[in-house]
């Protein structure tokens, strides 16, 4: 999708980059196919568990996303962003909320231990993110690189390496497919009031 997959009205793209979208599917949810299949490639090489902890560095549209898949996966999620408002945004999707100082919170709300993985959606040439996730990963836990973020171990696209008993993924690969599949459960827009949700 490189050089190809633009927010444009009108879009020249080679035939391997065009899915025609299932009836079921509106084309606004259709629009975000790509963003969605990036998240979903940072959940993937994070190989989450059912019951463990992740923390989602950066809340834009990607980390709100990675946030639901996490949470759609059984994970219990973390979330922190410089923007308050998308901190309460990921509280409405079922994460924990982080506004401020993360490391002292993350050891917090898992008892010491630290977070089993963090997904780091965000986008910046500072090198803190990755040194935060040193401090708030345990021993033997996983980040994944899910945006762009300046690496001092020079992290190469599909490599993995060592920090400090982490290990690190940089995640920057073009998925090869997304599944169009229609669902409440994963959206881009922020869940309906709950006033609004119907009750069983």
């Amino acid at each position: 999708g490189t050089g190809f997959a633009n927010h444009a009205e009108f879009a020249a793209v080679p035939k391997n980059l065009v899915v025609k979208v299932p009836d079921l599917v509106s084309d606004e949810h259709a629009a975000f196919a790509t963003l969605g299949a990036i998240a979903m490639q940072g959940v993937r090489l994070a190989k989450p568990l059912l019951g463990e902890t992740f923390l989602v560095l950066g809340l834009g549209l990607i980390g709100q996303l990675s946030v639901q898949l996490l949470r759609a996966n059984g994970c219990n999620v973390i979330g922190t962003d410089l923007d308050a408002s998308l901190v309460d945004l990921a509280e409405q999707f079922g994460a924990v909320g982080i506004s401020g100082e993360a490391v002292n919170a993350c050891l917090e709300l898992t008892g010491g231990h630290g977070v089993d993985g963090v997904l780091v959606c965000a986008g910046t040439s500072s090198n803190q993110p990755i040194e935060l996730c040193g401090e708030v990963t345990r021993e033997k836990g996983r980040v994944v690189v899910v945006g762009a973020v300046r690496d001092r171990k020079g992290v190469a696209s599909g490599k993995s390496v060592d920090l400090g008993g982490r290990r690190i993924i940089n995640t920057n690969i073009p998925p090869t497919s997304l599944p169009m599949m229609p669902s409440r459960n994963l959206s881009p827009f922020p869940p309906p009031p709950l006033a609004s949700v119907p009750r069983f």
